[in-house]
């Protein structure tokens, strides 16, 4: 929005019948506060600010007024950011011998999106690829799709056994699009193991 023009057509002979129409071409800069003055025969004239108009023979025509504002644009968020963990593998860590339902440690991911535009950015866990114990054939960790906790579903891990899991958990936004980590699960040694002899007879 830089300049625009207003045109007054003033006949010098009075009337449609006049000679020559006058006429001119006013150029309003909203920059700098000038206007410039073109007539019929191409003479220019400027005069600082905004000022009134003159007709020839016609006196004070009218004022022109110029102005400006400021347009404020806002760009509408779509969802094309996936969520992101920071790091691609976490850890987390539990007592081996404990009960049920045992804190294994919080997931969090990231979204670009806007927070505030729909779901684009509101992120959901899950466990892609858990841990299946091999006598009940159950899985061995849950998550809270909400807060991202990790917890046990199974008592009594055994570190002497297994001493570490590794779970593949998914972060998913309200848009469908997902992103992806490793959890490793290390167990806490408990003294549950007497001394034995390595020998029975010596």
């Amino acid at each position: 929005l830089h300049d625009h023009y207003e045109m007054d057509d003033f006949d010098e002979g009075g009337g449609d019948g006049g000679g020559g129409g006058g006429g001119g071409c006013e150029d309003v800069s909203v920059f700098g506060g000038e206007v410039q003055n073109k007539n019929a025969t191409g003479g220019e004239s400027w005069q600082s600010g905004v000022e009134e108009r003159w007709g020839r023979g016609r006196g004070r025509v009218g004022r022109v007024h110029v102005v400006e504002t400021v347009v404020t644009v806002m760009v509408k968020d779509i969802n094309d950011n996936p969520p992101i963990f920071p790091n691609t593998t976490m850890f987390g860590e539990v007592q081996e011998n404990g009960p049920i339902d045992l804190s294994v440690g919080v997931i969090s991911a990231w979204d670009a999106d806007d927070t505030s535009e729909g779901t684009n950015a509101r992120l959901t866990y899950s466990i892609e690829k858990n841990v299946i114990h091999e006598r009940t054939g159950e899985a061995i960790f849950t998550v809270d799709p909400q807060s991202g906790l990790i917890r046990t579903a199974l008592c009594c891990l055994d570190r002497e056994a297994t001493p570490e899991y590794h779970i593949q958990v998914v972060a998913s936004d309200g848009g469908g699009l997902k992103g992806t980590g490793t959890v490793v699960v290390r167990l806490a040694d408990v003294n549950d193991n007497s001394p034995r002899l390595a020998r029975q007879l010596w």
